[in-house]
């Protein structure tokens, strides 16, 4: 074999390892174009995951805080509702005529149990129980009430002061009392609500 000779194998060997060696680079290559679009797939696929686990959170928190404010809304709604109805009793209950009135302080005082001698105030701004309403009721307890005047520590209702105890009747303690035993009923009424 001659250095011609010698040299052509060479060559040939040399194109038969480079198309070897190029068809392996584009197998490997082909290879790692498909990896890689799998690992950009995945990616993709697990940021878009990501992103709407991500959105479906905000979107609950959103929903949470809308729906708290919302019930905060109803809430205020309703206790300015309840305030109005309160307020809508007083008027009605003050604007009531005297006997009506009499009668159902009558029905306050009646329930509870008296010293057999109190002091009794009316409130600062009280029109229908005075001095008469006082004599005629100490008379029907057979207590000795004691008439007092007016006190500036409330407007409207009566306040019973013994040795040992006081007995608040005043309009507002009175509503108080309404409003304590009364509320989930009113609550339901007024608003339509079910327990």
């Amino acid at each position: 074999m001659g250095l011609d000779e010698l040299l052509k194998k060479l060559k040939d060997d040399f194109q038969k390892s480079k198309e070897d060696i190029l068809t392996n680079a584009k197998i490997v290559e082909k290879k790692l174009l498909d990896e890689a679009k799998k690992e950009i797939n995945l990616y993709k696929k697990r940021e878009r995951e990501f992103l709407e686990k991500k959105y479906e959170e905000e979107k609950k928190r959103s929903l949470m805080a809308l729906n708290s404010q919302l019930k905060l809304e109803r809430n205020k709604f309703k206790g300015e509702l309840l305030n109005t109805f309160f307020e809508s009793f007083k008027k009605e209950i003050l604007s009531l005529n005297m006997s009506d009135y009499e009668n159902i302080y009558r029905a306050f005082i009646l329930k509870e149990d008296f010293e057999n001698e109190m002091e009794v105030f009316i409130g600062s701004k009280e029109k229908k129980l005075n001095e008469v309403f006082v004599k005629n009721i100490s008379k029907e307890m057979k207590k000795n009430l004691i008439f007092k005047g007016r006190s500036n520590d409330f407007e409207h209702g009566l306040i019973f002061v013994g040795k040992t105890y006081e007995t608040n009747l005043s309009f507002a303690e009175i509503s108080k009392k309404i409003k304590e035993e009364h509320l989930l009923k009113i609550t339901k009424e007024i608003l339509n609500e079910r327990g």
